[in-house]
C-alpha cells in the first residue's frame, strides 16, 4: 500500500476555498487552504499534466512520481496482457471534482481523431488517446449530457420563436419535416447553426428567452436560468434546449462516451476516464473554443438518461462496483457501516485485482490494512496488482473507492 500525494487543479469553475469538496479532503490531511482559490479537481494517476508522487515510502523513492515507480516495477501494474496493452503507466486517470459553476459545452474525441489532433495541434490536444469517462455523484450532481430525444428538442424549437431565430427558420423547418432516416443530419444542421450564430443575435435572443423563463418559473427551465447566471451572453446557454438535463443522486453514476456532448453544471463527484486530457470546447468557457470541430465530430444520436446513468452492482454486503462500457477503468466502492452496529470492530477482505489500483479513502475513523498501514480519511494510495486487500480493526464507518482496470 503506497501513499500518494496528488495534484490539485484550481480551474475557475471550482468551488472556492473550504466550501470545496476537494479542499475538505485536503483539510483532513492538514493541508493549508487558500480561501480565495477555487479547488476544482484532484488528479490521481500518472498523467503528465498532474502526476501523483510517492510519499511515506523509503527515502530514495519519496517524492518520486508514481509513473517512475511503475517503470521500475511494471509487475505492480498488472498482468502481462495489461502491460502489453497499456505499457508502463495506468491507462486511467482518477479525479475528485467540486463543481461550483458550469463547465464548458464539450466533447472528447475518439482514438483516430485524438491521434490526428495530437499530431497537428499538440499545444491544444496534448494526448493521442480517446477519453470516455464516468462520474459518480458524491452529492446531488447536475449535468447536461447527450442529445435529447428528437421530440423534446422539436418541442422547444416550436415553443420558443427566439430559439428558432438563432437556429434559423429554414433549418428548423427541415428538422421538423425530416423522416427518421434524415433526422440526425437535420439535427446536426440545427445545432451547428445554433453554435455558430452571431454573438449579437445570441445576446439579443438569450435576453428575451431569460425574460420568458423567469416569468414562467418553470422547473424545466430552472437549469437554463442557472447556467445563464454565470454566462449571460454565451451561446452555450442555448445548448440546454438540445441536451438532456441529468440529475444524479449520491452514488449514481453518469457515463459519457466519446463524441458525445456534455457539460457538468453543479455538485461533487468522483470522475474516472481513459488517461487523456483532450477536450474540444464550444461554449461556457474563456478557454480556446473549436466550434467547427465540435459540431463536426458529434454522433447526433439522441439518448434518454436511463441509457447512460449507471447504477452500482452489488458484489457482497460491503462492496459494490461501477462497470462502464469502457475497458480502461472501473470503480469498486467498499462501505462498512458503523462498526458498533456490527458488534465492535469489523473486518473485510476485498478480492485481488489483475491490475494495480488507486484507492481513495473518503471516510475512516480507524482501520488497518494488509501491510500494517493505518487508513485515514482523505488519504490516497496505490495498491499493486494481484494482492488481496485485507482491512481489519475497522472502528466507526469506512468508505473507500478503488479505481482499477478491467480485464
Amino acid at each position: 500500500m503506497i501513499s500518494l500525494k496528488c495534484v490539485v487543479k484550481h480551474y475557475d469553475w471550482g468551488e472556492i476555498g473550504r466550501k470545496s469538496f476537494v479542499a475538505k479532503l485536503l483539510m483532513t490531511q492538514n493541508e493549508p487552504i487558500n480561501e480565495k482559490l477555487p479547488y476544482a479537481e484532484l488528479w490521481m494517476g500518472t498523467h503528465k499534466s498532474g502526476p501523483s508522487t510517492v510519499c511515506d515510502l523509503s527515502p530514495e523513492f519519496n517524492n518520486q512520481s508514481l509513473a517512475k515507480l511503475l517503470e521500475l516495477w511494471p509487475e505492480f501494474l498488472g498482468t502481462i496482457n495489461l502491460y502489453k496493452k497499456y505499457g508502463k503507466k495506468l491507462p486511467f486517470l482518477f479525479k475528485v471534482l467540486s463543481v461550483g459553476k458550469p463547465l464548458s459545452i464539450q466533447v472528447h474525441p475518439d482514438k483516430p481523431l485524438a491521434a490526428e489532433l495530437n499530431a497537428t495541434k499538440p499545444n491544444l490536444y496534448p494526448d493521442s488517446n480517446h477519453k470516455p469517462e464516468m462520474a459518480i455523484a458524491m452529492t446531488k450532481f447536475y449535468a447536461l449530457a447527450y442529445f435529447r430525444p428528437h421530440n423534446e428538442i422539436i418541442k422547444y424549437l416550436e415553443e420558443f420563436s427566439d430559439l428558432r431565430d438563432v437556429v434559423g427558420e429554414e433549418a428548423c423547418a427541415e428538422y421538423f419535416q425530416s423522416d427518421e432516416a434524415n433526422k440526425r443530419e437535420a439535427l446536426k444542421k440545427c445545432f451547428s447553426m445554433l453554435m455558430k450564430a452571431s454573438p449579437e443575435k445570441v445576446k439579443e435572443k438569450l435576453q428575451s428567452l431569460v425574460s420568458i423563463a423567469e416569468t414562467r418559473q418553470s422547473p424545466d427551465l430552472s437549469m437554463f436560468l442557472w447556467i445563464v447566471r454565470f454566462y449571460p451572453d454565451d451561446v452555450g446557454c442555448l445548448a440546454f434546449f438540445f441536451l438532456n438535463v441529468v440529475e444524479l443522486n449520491p452514488n449514481e453514476a453518469l457515463y459519457i462516451d466519446v463524441r458525445e456532448p456534455h457539460c457538468y453544471i453543479n455538485g461533487n463527484c468522483l470522475e474516472i476516464m481513459a488517461e487523456s486530457d483532450n477536450v474540444i470546447r464550444a461554449g461556457l468557457t474563456p478557454k480556446f473554443k473549436d466550434v467547427e470541430l465540435l459540431c463536426e465530430c458529434l454522433t447526433y444520436e439522441p439518448r434518454r438518461p436511463e441509457e447512460f446513468v449507471i447504477k452500482p452492482r452489488t458484489v457482497d454486503r460491503y462492496t459494490s462496483e461501477y462497470i462502464p462500457p469502457a475497458e480502461e477503468f472501473a470503480i469498486e466502492k467498499i462501505h462498512v457501516p458503523e462498526a458498533s452496529s456490527l458488534g465492535g470492530y469489523a473486518s473485510h477482505t476485498a478480492e485481488s485485482k489483475s491490475s494495480g489500483s488507486i484507492i481513495l479513502v473518503l471516510k475512516c475513523l480507524e482501520a488497518k490494512c494488509s501491510d500494517d498501514i493505518h487508513l485515514k480519511s482523505g488519504k490516497i494510495y496505490f495498491y499493486p496488482a494481484g494482492l488481496k486487500l485485507d482491512i481489519s480493526q475497522i472502528k466507526g464507518e469506512l468508505t473507500l473507492y478503488r479505481a482499477f482496470v478491467r480485464e
